[in-house]
């Protein structure tokens, strides 16, 4: 997610308010306090987001407009050298809204019940 509020040329213009503005507060919040990768690097310092506006990466709906935000959003996620680290953040902090590490709301939740499944095993076997 980006911590810059510059435009980049293609990215859509519209305002962020209500629920959307608060878990973008809250997702840079969290992101402040827990941005060091496993090897205690920030990773966010190395993300391809870096230069676009975080609106970017948080469409409002999921349908009409916001599937081209969607679009753009994960176009930059392809090209990003930390894309696994901030995936690993947004499901280790229960990040429900936005795009992150390349993946939707619905794709993370899906990820995130299967992670969470797996760890429940590895609990009951250790």
């Amino acid at each position: 997610m980006s911590r810059h509020d510059s435009k980049a040329p293609s990215a859509p213009q519209r305002v962020t308010s209500g629920r959307a503005a608060i878990d973008k507060r809250f997702a840079l919040d969290m992101m402040s306090v827990l941005a060091a990768d496993a090897d205690g690097n920030p990773w966010r310092d190395r993300a391809a987001c870096q230069s676009v506006s975080a609106d970017l990466f948080f469409p409002i709906g999921r349908t009409g407009d916001a599937v081209e935000h969607i679009e753009a959003a994960k176009a930059v996620c392809r090209t990003c050298p930390v894309r696994e680290a901030c995936l690993r953040f947004a499901i280790e902090t229960n990040q429900e809204a936005g795009i992150w590490g390349g993946t939707s709301e619905e794709e993370r939740d899906r990820i995130r019940r299967a992670w969470l499944a797996r760890r429940r095993r590895e609990r009951v076997t250790a």
